[in-house]
């Protein structure tokens, strides 16, 4: 129940913080891949909007989870939507659903002007069976459409099988 109370909080504030935009035909908010359980009653009841999303800190963060969230999901349109300068590969990397589960800790961004830095403990769990872990930090830049974009550079390096070189 924890996991959904926090989901509509996160909603409100998108709803009343202006932070939903047209991002795609399966939902209008930067935090709700077309795999999560809301996704329906959200689509429902949300409409679409022209907001520029906000570049702080928040929606910073926000938009490196969403990479993941869509892995989640093996969507590869979410996932791509929230990564600057990916390879083409990436896109059947996602569909072919490779991503168990992930967790991020210690989340924290810090923003200066139009570039942001992600920094985080993440844990993912490949299909597979493979655990790995990482602390690191990753770039963002600044998106009007997402209001922020990881850099696939500042992924890659992480030497995450999920992200090639």
């Amino acid at each position: 129940m924890r996991n959904k109370l926090a989901f509509f909080g996160i909603s409100s504030v998108l709803v009343f913080g202006g932070l939903g935009t047209q991002i795609t035909a399966q939902t209008a908010f930067v935090d709700v891949p077309s795999c999560h359980w809301a996704v329906e009653a959200i689509n429902q009841i949300s409409g679409e909007t022209s907001v520029t999303p906000a570049q702080n800190a928040s929606t910073a963060a926000n938009a490196f989870r969403q990479v993941f969230e869509g892995m989640k999901c093996a969507d590869p349109n979410w996932t791509l939507q929230f990564i600057q300068n990916a390879p083409d590969s990436l896109r059947a990397l996602i569909a072919g659903d490779p991503l168990k589960g992930f967790s991020l800790a210690g989340v924290t961004a810090t923003v200066s002007s139009n570039t942001a830095k992600v920094n985080f403990k993440l844990n993912i769990t490949l299909k597979n069976g493979l655990n790995v872990a990482r602390i690191g930090n990753a770039q963002l830049v600044a998106d009007k459409k997402m209001g922020w974009k990881v850099v696939y550079s500042s992924l890659s390096a992480l030497n995450l099988p999920v992200f090639p070189k």
